[in-house]
């Protein structure tokens, strides 16, 4: 079953197509990710400072930066 809208095609673009179930049996989800990236990198050393900053603001009330940057 074709549309009757011409709908761009490449890279840049993503497409959803959304239509009716008749039997759920037959249904199928395909899902595209990129696993490694530059941004996931930034995030996972992100969540490691954000543990440690709190680990460290646990034992010792108060911030890693105030300690380095600010009076005690």
């Amino acid at each position: 079953m074709r549309s009757s809208v011409d709908l761009p095609q490449g890279p840049e673009y993503a497409t959803l197509r959304i239509s009716p179930v008749i039997d759920m049996r037959y249904k199928r989800t395909v899902q595209e990710y990129k696993e490694n990236s530059v941004l996931s990198g930034v995030a996972s050393i992100g969540g490691l400072w954000t543990f440690l900053g709190g680990l460290f603001a646990i034992l010792f009330g108060s911030s890693i930066i105030r300690t380095l940057f600010g009076k005690a």
